[in-house]
C-alpha cells in the first residue's frame, strides 16, 4: 500500500461517522460489496420471485417512469389477484446517451407492446416529463392516466408500499434480470423527519458503465405501480379533472 496509509489512517477512516461499511469493503478491501444503504438485499428480492408470468387478457396497471437522453426509460405492468400483486417482465428502453434524444415512436411502440397481450387498465406516471405520450395514451389506446408529481410525501408513500409488500408476502415478481439489476441498484434515503424514499447510489452521471450502476427507472414505475395497487378507491385521470376545470 502506499506509505501515507497506515493503521492509525485506516483506524480514522474507518471511526468516521460517515463511514458505509459497504463502501469500506469496496473501497479499502478490495471487496464486491453492495452498500449498507442498499434499500432491498439480494435475499429479499429472491424471495420474492415465483415460477409464473402475468396471465395473458389479465389487465394491468402499467408504472411509467421516462427519461429522454440518459437515463433509462420504464414501463412495468403490475398484475393483481386476490393473494398478490405480481411484477412482470418490464419494458426497458435505453437512449443513444450521445446528446441526442430517444423518439417518442419508441416509447409508444413498448406500450403497444404491453397493450397487445394484456390490456391497460391505468398509467401512474409523472405526466409533466412526458404529457404528448400521456395524452397519446388517453387518446389513442383509451387508458385512464394518473398524475403522479415526484415530490417526497408521494414518494415515501411508494416506498412504504413497496418494503411492505415484500415484507409480508403479497407482492412478487417474475425474476426479469434487468428489473433486479436496477432493483438493487437503489439505495434507502432518509430524510429529515425520519422516513425513507428510493434513491440513487449516486446523483452524478458519468460514463455509461457507470450510469448504469444509478439507474433505478424500473424501481420508480414499479413502486408507483404498486402504491396506486393499494389504494381503496381508483383515481380519476388528470385529464378529466382538467376538462371541468379544476
Amino acid at each position: 500500500p502506499l506509505s501515507t496509509i497506515t493503521t492509525t489512517t485506516l483506524r480514522e477512516d474507518f471511526n468516521s461517522p460517515t463511514t458505509d461499511l459497504g463502501d469500506w469493503k469496496r473501497l479499502k478491501c478490495n471487496r464486491p460489496t453492495r452498500s449498507a444503504q442498499s434499500a432491498i438485499t439480494d435475499k429479499e428480492w429472491d424471495d420474492a420471485q415465483v415460477d409464473e408470468e402475468i396471465p395473458a387478457g389479465k389487465g394491468v396497471i402499467v408504472g411509467f417512469d421516462v427519461a429522454w437522453k440518459w437515463d433509462t426509460t420504464a414501463l412495468q405492468p403490475l398484475w393483481m389477484n386476490k393473494k398478490i400483486r405480481l411484477l412482470g417482465a418490464p419494458k426497458v428502453l435505453t437512449p443513444p446517451r450521445d446528446g441526442s434524444t430517444m423518439h417518442p415512436d419508441v416509447v409508444k411502440d413498448a406500450f403497444l407492446e404491453i397493450q397487445s397481450i394484456n390490456p391497460i387498465d391505468v398509467v401512474v406516471a409523472d405526466i409533466h416529463r412526458a404529457e404528448d405520450i400521456c395524452h397519446w395514451v388517453e387518446d389513442e389506446l383509451g387508458v385512464t392516466v394518473i398524475d403522479r408529481e415526484q415530490s417526497n410525501t408521494l414518494l415515501v408513500r411508494d416506498y412504504d408500499c413497496f418494503m411492505d409488500g415484500l415484507r409480508n408476502g403479497t407482492l412478487k415478481h417474475t425474476g426479469d434480470p434487468e428489473q433486479r439489476r436496477q432493483v438493487l441498484n437503489a439505495i434507502a434515503r432518509r430524510l429529515p423527519g425520519g422516513d425513507y424514499r428510493f434513491d440513487r447510489p449516486s446523483a452524478v452521471r458519468s460514463n455509461k458503465k457507470e450510469q448504469d450502476r444509478r439507474v433505478i427507472d424500473v424501481l420508480s414505475a414499479a413502486s408507483m405501480a404498486v402504491e396506486y395497487s393499494t389504494r381503496a378507491e381508483p383515481d380519476e385521470s388528470v385529464y378529466d379533472r382538467r376538462a371541468r376545470g379544476e
